[in-house]
């Protein structure tokens, strides 16, 4: 039997943020988008759902959270230019499809097959300088 819920800050220094945000990422994938509710990413979180509300609104802002801390430019540049100019084009072609294939981007694509209307948002994002 569960105890009463507490409520407040957790005790210690944890980077709730940065808990919920791969919460959400295990969950969108393991459930897809459409399955995936904002209480179950708290409950693997362990927080409460409306400090999720608070931080991140609604779940598709959650989600694009979510996606975005999971790309790391630096990192594919660094892969990309580890062995010069030899053999790019297979390691661009590579890079690109790991993106495309991982199962985040599948969450993704699921989502903005059910949403059309997300579209514009999404390319607006993938647009959007990477700083």
């Amino acid at each position: 039997m569960e105890g009463p819920r507490r409520t407040g800050r957790r005790p210690g220094k944890p980077d709730t943020r940065a808990e919920v945000l791969d919460a959400a990422r295990v969950v969108f994938v393991e459930e897809g988008f459409h399955k995936a509710t904002i209480r179950g990413i708290a409950r693997r979180a362990q927080i409460d759902p409306a400090l999720v509300h608070r931080w991140y609104g609604d779940k598709r802002s959650l989600f694009l959270a979510a996606v975005r801390l999971d790309f790391d430019p630096d990192r594919v540049l660094q892969h990309l230019q580890a062995g010069g100019t030899d053999h790019l084009g297979p390691r661009l072609a590579l890079a690109a499809l790991s993106a495309w294939e991982s199962p985040i981007a599948q969450a993704w694509l699921e989502m903005v097959r059910a949403n059309p209307a997300l579209l514009p948002s999404m390319v607006g994002f993938l647009n959007e300088p990477m700083t």
